[in-house]
């Protein structure tokens, strides 16, 4: 469906306002399957606003899904369980993870100036948290695999945790992919709002005065930079470059500094 035909869905489906299922539909990043389970836990959302504050939740709740996965990974019973189970739990929606998410991208979007060590610090904060959080998943698993070792043939064992842990690292580019994502979907409605197109092609709906505001001061030129910028980004990230100066690079760019 298209961006308004699924809202109209969500809202038809769950007897809430068009403005609200805008929100759900904008949470997900217009994967409409997403935004049907967001619509069902509605009354759990929330999103905070300010670079402040909204960064800091970001990265809390990038620790509190880590914990939950390792929470759920702990019940693994064998090493094919532990592979499945990692398989789906990285990518799994995490509601008050998107949520923060959202709204850290729709802080960067709208900021006019950064602190100039922003970036820096923000940084080096989230590949901590990243590492940290790969780490808890793999501690999860350390008695299931001192049990596998046991009785696994050690080619066997080396190749399966091999794979598990391979599986678990992709967490943190997941992570990375959806803040590039999700800042690139509010650079393309501020595209769409600046070209006069129609607005509900707009994804993220529910904050049209923000994109329209973005889309008047920056201009169709430089949000088309913004938006290659954003896609070379992307590129270089699944190209295995350095991701820590990429995601810096980015919001230096995006954010600039404060005067």
């Amino acid at each position: 469906p298209s961006h308004q035909q699924a809202r109209e869905m969500i809202a038809e489906k769950f007897s809430m306002s068009l403005y609200d299922a805008a929100i759900c539909y904008s949470l997900s990043e217009g994967r409409f399957g997403k935004s049907l389970d967001i619509a069902n836990n509605f009354d759990e959302i929330k999103i905070s606003k300010g670079i402040k504050t909204s960064h800091r939740d970001y990265l809390e709740f990038l620790e509190l899904n880590a914990e939950y996965i390792q929470n759920e990974l702990i019940k693994s019973q064998s090493l094919d369980e532990a592979l499945k189970m990692a398989g789906k739990l990285i990518t799994k929606p995490y509601l008050p993870l998107q949520a923060a998410l959202k709204g850290f991208c729709r802080s960067l979007f709208v900021n006019s100036g950064l602190p100039y060590a922003f970036p820096l610090l923000f940084t080096d904060a989230l590949f901590k948290k990243l590492d940290y959080g790969i780490n808890l998943m793999k501690k999860s698993l350390e008695e299931l695999l001192v049990e596998a070792k046991k009785s696994y043939p050690a080619p066997m064992y080396k190749e399966a945790e091999s794979l598990l842990f391979t599986t678990l690292e992709k967490w943190s580019s997941i992570q990375l992919e959806e803040l590039i994502l999700g800042l690139l979907n509010w650079y393309g409605d501020a595209l769409i709002a600046s070209c006069g197109s129609n607005e509900t092609l707009m994804l993220n709906l529910d904050h049209k005065e923000d994109i329209i505001t973005v889309a008047k001061v920056e201009g169709t030129s430089l949000l088309r930079s913004r938006i290659e910028m954003l896609e070379n980004a992307l590129y270089m990230l699944r190209r295995y470059v350095q991701p820590s100066f990429i995601i810096e690079n980015l919001i230096t760019q995006i954010g600039g500094t404060e005067a």
